[in-house]
C-alpha cells in the first residue's frame, strides 16, 4: 500500500511578498514621481541663462518663419478679406528670403537647444505633477514637429521629395502644431524663462528647472 508524499512547493516561488511589492512600487514612484535634489548652483553650457537665449533665437526665427509661411499661404489661397500689394515687386521675393533663411537658421539653433537640454529629457521624474506631464508632452510634440518641418522644408528647397504626401498642405498644417505645442511649452516655462533673463549671464544661483511638487516619500505612499 503506498503513501502518498507531502507537497513541498516552494511559496516563495508562488507570489511575491507584500515587502518586496512595496520596495517594487516605492522604486516606480521615486523614479516617476519624484526628482532628485536640486542643484545649489547652475553653472556650465547646459544653465537656464544660456538655454533661454538660445530658445529665444529659435522662437524668434519660428515666428518669422510662421509669420512669412502664413503670407505665402494667402498670397497662393488668398481669403476674401486678404490684400497683397503688387508693388513693389520684390515685396513677395523678400518675405519668402527670409522665410528660407530664418528655417534654414533655425536648424543649428534647434541642434544646440537639442544638445543644452537633452539630459533634462531623461531626469526624473518620469511623470510628475500634471505640470510636468503636460510640459513633457508638448516638448515631444514640438521637437518632433520641428524636426520634421524642418527636414521636409530643407528638401523643399532642394526640390527633392522623398515622400508620398502632398509637401504644401503638410507644411501648412504643421506650422500650426509648432505654434501650439510651443505656446504650451512657453506657458509651463515662464517662470524659469522670467527667472534666467533678469538674472546675469554669468551669475551662478540655482534656477529650478522642473515643475515639480516636493518629493513624495516612497514609505509614506505605500501605507
Amino acid at each position: 500500500m503506498s503513501t502518498s508524499q507531502p507537497d513541498h512547493t516552494d511559496e516563495t516561488s508562488a507570489v511575491p511578498s507584500t515587502g518586496r511589492f512595496r520596495e517594487l512600487l516605492g522604486v516606480f514612484l521615486t523614479i516617476g514621481f519624484t526628482k532628485p535634489p536640486a542643484p545649489d548652483r547652475d553653472i556650465g553650457a547646459r544653465s537656464p541663462r544660456i538655454v533661454a537665449r538660445v530658445g529665444l533665437m529659435l522662437g524668434i526665427c519660428v515666428v518669422i518663419c510662421f509669420a512669412t509661411g502664413l503670407l505665402s499661404h494667402w498670397i497662393q489661397h488668398p481669403p476674401s478679406w486678404f490684400y497683397f500689394p503688387s508693388d513693389p515687386p520684390w515685396l513677395y521675393r523678400f518675405s519668402q528670403g527670409l522665410h528660407v533663411i530664418t528655417g534654414t537658421a533655425a536648424i543649428p539653433l534647434l541642434l544646440i537647444k537639442l544638445q543644452l537640454v537633452y539630459p533634462k529629457l531623461f531626469a526624473r521624474p518620469v511623470i510628475g505633477s500634471p505640470l510636468r506631464a503636460l510640459e513633457r508632452l508638448s516638448i515631444a510634440v514640438l521637437v518632433s514637429s520641428m524636426i520634421f518641418q524642418l527636414f521636409t522644408g530643407l528638401m523643399n528647397t532642394a526640390q527633392f521629395y522623398p515622400w508620398k504626401f502632398f509637401f504644401t498642405t503638410t507644411h501648412y498644417a504643421m506650422s500650426y502644431v509648432i505654434v501650439a505645442a510651443l505656446m504650451v511649452h512657453i506657458a509651463v516655462k515662464l517662470p524659469i524663462i522670467q527667472a534666467a533673463f533678469r538674472s546675469p549671464l554669468e551669475s551662478t544661483d540655482a534656477i529650478d528647472n522642473d515643475p515639480t511638487p516636493a518629493p513624495v516619500d516612497p514609505e509614506e505612499a505605500t501605507r
